[in-house]
């Protein structure tokens, strides 16, 4: 088992209308937590790793319709994430998992796939 910490920050902005007027939501994202995966099955070709994560994240962040900036007020919750990987010819790699958003009495698990390649040479 490989534990790994993390550490990161985001920021979403999203256009549209608003009550008929043109509105822009802007959320940051900061984050940190640890993670724990290992190697449960392994070729010369592909590892698969199944992993979990444990976060904390705050966020805020504004809605600005018009001339008019409204703060978003800064929250707390912490993404538990449950998954698995895949690591093809050590260039490759697929993910799918679930997160789930604890601390938060409205949230809703959801699925998150990506895609990654390595770039570069060793």
């Amino acid at each position: 088992v490989e534990l790994c910490p993390g550490a990161g920050i985001s920021q979403l902005k999203v256009s549209g209308e608003f009550g008929g007027r043109a509105a822009t939501l802007t959320q940051n994202t900061r984050r940190v937590g640890v993670s724990a995966g290992y190697t449960w099955a392994a070729t010369p070709d592909v590892a698969v790793i199944p992993f979990a994560s444990l976060e904390y994240a705050w966020f805020g962040g504004s809605v600005r319709v018009g001339a008019v900036d409204l703060q978003v007020p800064e929250d707390t919750y912490y993404p538990i994430n449950i998954g698995i990987g895949a690591v093809l010819r050590e260039r490759f790699g697929v993910t799918a998992a679930v997160v789930i958003p604890a601390g938060v009495p409205t949230g809703h698990a959801s699925f998150v796939t990506s895609v990654s390649a390595a770039i570069g040479r060793r």
